[in-house]
């Protein structure tokens, strides 16, 4: 199962994340920025798919990522766990479902990520 298509847009287009202002959800459906974060964000699941049973692997990718969203204060932390929920409900619908395993598994998966996104983050214990 693949959680994403590979992105076409490549590293120089965009060198760092920027602060979303987006009021609408039309707006964010159409906005470009929030694309690129998409992107990168189904990226980085699609490598902790990959690399699910290398925590060293994981932890070398995703720990970066909780320092990146600190320094730019793009990220919420709060939002990581709804993110996850997020991207659940989307791969069951783009899928036709699930099987309870599967669901899991990607719980379990998503509930890793988020973890190491919230890594750097003083309250990541209890944010997960």
């Amino acid at each position: 199962m693949q959680l994403s298509k590979r992105s076409t847009m490549s590293s120089a287009d965009k060198t760092s994340p920027i602060q979303l202002t987006i009021a609408t959800s039309t707006a964010l459906a159409g906005s470009a920025d929030a694309r690129w974060h998409v992107e990168r964000i189904m990226l980085a699941v699609n490598y902790a798919v990959e690399h699910v049973q290398d925590h060293e692997r994981l932890s070398n990718k995703f720990v970066p990522l909780s320092d990146l969203a600190i320094k730019h204060g793009v990220t919420n932390p709060q939002y990581f766990k709804f993110l996850g929920e997020t991207i659940l409900k989307e791969v069951e619908k783009r899928n036709g479902g699930l099987s309870p395993e599967a669901v899991s598994g990607c719980e379990k998966l998503l509930s890793i990520v988020c973890i190491m996104l919230t890594s750097k983050f003083s309250v990541s214990s209890s944010l997960c």
